[in-house]
């Protein structure tokens, strides 16, 4: 009898203390929950920003790369039929001419029919245009660049952790063995992945008869040889 008359304060002696412990488990389980929403909002936030990024990368890709074909046409009408010129379209990515202490020499496809002038009097000849009229010529050039992961050239420069591009037009003239630079310009790609920069250089020059003209650049594996996005030329003004 006194164990049943003990056994109700007995219990809710306990009951308290067990209640206290039911209610702390919905906090717990409701932190959890919490965490986790913000862990995996977090984690959308991230992937929405690498998405973004990366779109934004690709359109401007896009953007240098429809400029770079675009270019050429300004060209084309530019030149007089009349007179002499050579407009070069197609680069040839497998073979460039080293020389020593200088850039890579890019080589060209030679196309007669984008020649206005039958008698060529601007010839093409391994690397080179050479011109049979002297006088005053507008002499331009474009390179685009492109993030190619490649290590060394055919030259043996080295791509890696390239910082920046050159684009150069030279003239050899007889009796002058050495280059002589016409038109520079440079572009710095550090810091950057998955970029394309188009190089235009463009300008005037007194040119006598058997000069050469030529195109180098810094490093040639990070040329895009794509078709329509590399030119080189001249015309008697």
């Amino acid at each position: 009898m006194d164990r049943a008359a003990e056994s109700p304060l007995w219990s809710s002696r306990l009951w308290p203390a067990q209640h206290s412990c039911k209610r702390k488990s919905p906090g717990k389980l409701f932190g959890c929950l919490l965490a986790f929403c913000l862990l995996a909002v977090f984690l959308l936030a991230l992937l929405v920003f690498y998405l973004f990024s990366r779109h934004l990368r690709e359109l401007q890709a896009c953007k240098e790369e429809e400029r770079a074909v675009r270019m050429p046409e300004f060209q084309k009408q530019t030149a007089t039929e009349l007179k002499p010129r050579a407009h070069l379209t197609v680069l040839n990515p497998h073979t460039m001419k080293c020389v020593q202490g200088e850039f890579p020499t890019l080589q060209w496809k030679y196309d007669p029919m984008l020649q206005s002038n039958p008698k060529d009097k601007i010839k093409y000849e391994n690397g080179f245009l050479v011109i049979s009229e002297p006088g005053d010529y507008f002499v331009y050039a474009q390179v685009t660049f492109r993030d190619q992961y490649s290590q060394k050239d055919n030259c043996g420069n080295s791509s890696k952790e390239v910082t920046h591009v050159t684009q150069v037009i030279s003239k050899l003239s007889n009796g002058y063995p050495v280059p002589i630079e016409l038109q520079r310009s440079s572009r710095s790609i550090g810091g950057t992945q998955n970029w394309i920069h188009p190089i235009y250089l463009g300008g005037i020059a007194s040119l006598q008869e058997n000069d050469k003209l030529l195109v180098n650049v810094s490093n040639a594996k990070l040329v895009y040889s794509k078709p329509g996005m590399n030119f080189f030329g001249a015309f008697l003004i």
